[in-house]
C-alpha cells in the first residue's frame, strides 16, 4: 500500500482547514458541526480539537459496499436531536467527496430537519467529484483510480486505524 499523505501533512492541511477556512468563514459564531461516521472521525477529532467546545452531532452514513458507491443511507435521528439543526448554521465534516450524493443527500436532508444553511468540509476530494458550491473547502485531491484507506477510510471496515491515507492496492 501506496502511502499518498503521511501523518504529518494530514495534521498540518487540518490546522490549516480549521484557521483559513472555517474560522474565517465563521468567525466567533461557530456552526453545528456534524461528523459523518465512521470514516470522518479521525478527521473530525483532529479538526475539532482547534476550536473551544464545539457543538457537534455524529450521523451514521453508509454509501459504500466494497470499493463501488451505492445509494445513500443516512441514519434516522431521534426528534430531539433533530430540533437541535433549527435555525442554525451547519457544518457537515466528511472524508471524501467521491460521487457527491453523500453529500447532496445530506444537504438535503439537514435542510429537511430545519437547518438556516449547510456547508461541508471534506479531508479529500476525488478529482472527478462534482463541484459543489456547498462545500467549504477540501484538504487534499486524489486521483479517480485510487481507493484511499486510513485515518479512518476503511475498504469493507478494515484499515480505518492507519496513521495516514494510502492508496489500497487491487482490492
Amino acid at each position: 500500500m501506496k502511502i499518498l499523505y503521511p501523518r504529518w501533512v494530514l495534521l498540518e492541511r487540518i490546522r490549516d482547514l480549521a484557521f483559513t477556512h472555517i474560522k474565517r468563514a465563521y468567525g466567533c459564531d461557530l456552526p453545528l458541526f456534524v461528523v459523518v461516521m465512521n470514516g470522518a472521525k479521525p478527521f473530525a477529532d483532529e479538526l475539532l480539537s482547534h476550536f473551544e467546545s464545539p457543538d457537534v452531532v455524529q450521523i451514521r452514513c453508509r454509501s459504500y459496499v466494497g470499493t463501488q458507491s451505492q445509494t445513500l443511507e443516512v441514519e434516522e435521528l431521534p426528534i430531539e436531536q433533530r430540533a437541535r439543526f433549527w435555525g442554525r448554521e451547519v457544518l457537515i465534516l466528511e472524508d471524501i467527496v467521491d460521487t457527491g450524493k453523500t453529500m447532496i443527500g445530506l444537504f438535503a436532508e439537514l435542510k429537511e430537519w430545519g437547518a438556516k444553511d449547510v456547508r461541508a468540509v471534506a479531508l479529500l476530494r476525488r478529482f472527478s467529484a462534482p463541484r459543489l458550491r456547498a462545500i467549504l473547502a477540501t484538504g487534499f485531491t486524489v486521483p479517480n483510480d485510487a481507493f484511499v484507506i486510513g485515518f479512518g477510510l476503511d475498504y469493507n471496515g478494515q484499515h480505518r486505524e492507519l496513521p495516514d491515507i494510502r492508496k489500497l492496492e487491487k482490492p
